[in-house]
């Protein structure tokens, strides 16, 4: 007997293929927190929401389905929001393929940037997933990759990891124990556990 069960399994698609690289070379002292930021859709009859993280130059990385909204919707409106500010974002790239997204908003947060590790993680690497599940403040999940693989569904080099989301988090930052950026949350599996 079968028990279908919405397992607490993460698929994160790896930025290590993708590397960025710090313009910054001097160390700075460490004053503000990492912190991921809402997404926040408005449109007509409600709105939505998801997660994502600064990378710097007023910039921010999100799942490109948590903007779909934004552009399936004329009359919707999509914004950042951060602590005690929300400012109106512009879409600057949309990466269906890939479900990545960037946007930009003009005034400068002075967040601190994530950096992004350029090599993929392996199997036991502790994790950390920030995001805005559901009607939440932020969250801080701990967890750690159980499994790799190169292709899942419509996404490639993704992870599976053991904390417990749902949704706001997509477009969330997937951080190692050192907050560099392993990833980033795209979707939630379901499976079959006997």
């Amino acid at each position: 007997m079968f028990k279908v069960l919405v397992s607490a399994l993460l698929l994160t698609i790896l930025l290590f293929n993708k590397p960025v690289y710090s313009e910054d070379t001097e160390q700075t002292p460490v004053t503000k927190k990492l912190e991921a930021v809402k997404v926040q859709i408005e449109f007509d009859n409600g709105s939505s929401h998801g997660s994502g993280f600064y990378i710097g130059k007023n910039q921010f990385v999100t799942a490109s389905h948590v903007v779909k909204r934004f552009l399936d919707n004329a009359n919707s409106k999509m914004f950042i929001v951060s602590g005690d500010w929300k400012e109106p974002a512009k879409l600057l790239v949309y990466d269906q393929l890939d479900d990545l997204a960037i946007i930009t908003v003009e005034n400068d947060h002075e967040l601190m940037k994530y950096d992004i590790k350029c090599e993929k993680p392996t199997e036991g690497t502790g994790i950390n997933i920030q995001g805005f599940p559901d009607i939440q403040d932020l969250t801080t999940q701990r967890g750690m990759i159980i499994a790799l693989s190169d292709r899942f569904g419509m996404w490639k080099n993704v992870f599976i990891e053991t904390t417990n989301l749902g949704p706001g988090v997509s477009g969330g930052p997937v951080t190692d124990n050192q907050n560099n950026i392993l990833g980033i949350v795209v979707g939630v599996a379901k499976t079959n556990w006997g």
